[in-house]
């Protein structure tokens, strides 16, 4: 697994881009990793978080620091 730093501004940039891409609800699976990628942009937004893996094909961890 890939592990990278982001700052927070860019970290939810880059799952607002994962939410975006994301189709509606037209399956299961789909509706289950957008509600990760919804909960995931509420937590860092917030500042609960310091760390996550991107729900994404190939799983990027990814380091969050602040500006």
């Amino acid at each position: 697994m890939e592990r990278v730093f982001m700052l927070r501004g860019r970290a939810v940039a880059r799952l607002l881009e994962i939410r975006n891409g994301l189709p509606g609800s037209s399956a299961a699976a789909s509706g289950a990793t957008l509600a990760a990628v919804e909960q995931l942009l509420f937590d860092l937004r917030a500042g609960r978080i310091d760390s996550f893996v991107l729900p994404i094909e190939t799983p990027v961890q990814v380091f969050v620091t602040d500006d």
